[in-house]
């Protein structure tokens, strides 16, 4: 990594303020380098599989009052879900900041060092008069960027972040930061970040740029997800019949799309003989797609040429690229009952 960049790491709550987070990423210049924790991905995981929770509960009540008019049926356990989904969470984070997550280990050592700095209420925790124990989180989210950057990264350091655990005492976090790693880090909040990226980059000069004559990429796209989309089959009259050749029950984004796209080398390599797919064999991965048949796998081939070439020519529009594959996926979406009459526990 470059020296002479500086690191710039996300709390959980600027995740939270911004969801579209490969935005995010496009914003900052190449003077930084973007990091997410490992517990901000973790504590992620938790706070979507919360809502999902409640979700489900929410069928559960509904199922009880009107179980006597509908039957509701379940495509997997609700505790597989979970486990797909927090899969999911992790992966799409490991797509979009690659080797660049600052993991931890929780080892008896750093459990009982945490222990001590509750006890002793050093920052981050709250050392005002009466105050809780709350701050473990933060605490390990702090001795693992530490311990992180004192042997990798950066020379210098940007947090973001609005929690006021590591707002309340600043000097004394940067001075410790300072000694144990030999390195600078300064904490801002989430608010910092326009400043920083945004209107640096809006004031910045740049050369106005000709959009391409992209019109053979854009008839290729829009033939090869109508292939994917739709298939042909023929009834006993010899009739062509069309069928959605998937439908999902989660609408789609960019970062879901892109971590497909970046696997097509993989699943094609995975179905190098074969001349169909399961739609689902590429397209699903925290159990969104039902009712998927077999297209083939030609089109698969040819969308991930077709995504390599864009991106190694035109890499500024991969964005737009990826969108439009994205409002044509969704156009297979549909709202589904997903638990079963029979695991219901009433």
């Amino acid at each position: 990594m470059g020296k002479d960049k500086k690191a710039f790491v996300f709390d959980t709550n600027f995740i939270v303020q911004n969801l579209k987070l490969y935005e995010v990423i496009d914003k900052i210049d190449e003077d930084y380098v973007p990091y997410i924790t490992q517990v901000s991905i973790e504590e992620r995981k938790a706070q979507q599989c919360i809502l999902k929770k409640k979700a489900y509960g929410e069928v559960l009540k509904l199922h009880q009052e009107l179980k006597s008019i509908i039957t509701i049926k379940s495509r997997t356990t609700f505790d597989a879900e979970l486990i797909k989904h927090k899969e999911y969470v992790q992966s799409s984070y490991e797509t979009l900041f690659k080797d660049h997550i600052i993991r931890y280990d929780i080892s008896s050592e750093l459990f009982a060092l945490i222990l001590q700095r509750a006890y002793e209420k050093t920052a981050p925790f709250n050392d005002s008069d009466g105050a809780s124990d709350k701050g473990f989180k933060d605490t390990l989210m702090w001795l693992s960027i530490m311990a992180f950057f004192k042997d990798n990264g950066e020379n210098e350091v940007i947090f973001l972040t609005d929690d006021n655990g590591f707002h309340n005492k600043i000097d004394a976090l940067t001075k410790e930061f300072e000694e144990y790693t030999g390195k600078k880090i300064q904490i801002k909040k989430n608010s910092a970040f326009g400043s920083l990226f945004v209107n640096k980059k809006e004031t910045v000069s740049v050369p106005k740029k000709e959009i391409p004559n992209i019109e053979s990429i854009r008839e290729q796209l829009r033939d090869l997800l109508e292939n994917i989309c739709w298939v042909t089959e023929y009834n006993y009259f010899g009739d062509e019949e069309y069928y959605r050749s998937f439908l999902t029950s989660v609408q789609f984004d960019n970062a879901y799309i892109k971590t497909v796209m970046d696997d097509l080398d993989k699943i094609i390599q995975e179905n190098l003989f074969s001349d169909k797919i399961q739609v689902s064999v590429f397209l699903n991965k925290d159990g969104r797609i039902y009712n998927d048949r077999r297209i083939d796998i030609a089109f698969i081939e040819k969308l991930h040429r077709l995504y390599k070439d864009t991106m190694e020519t035109y890499p500024e529009h991969t964005s737009a690229f990826l969108k439009n594959i994205t409002e044509k996926l969704n156009e297979n979406y549909e709202e589904v009952d997903v638990f079963d009459n029979a695991e219901v526990p009433f």
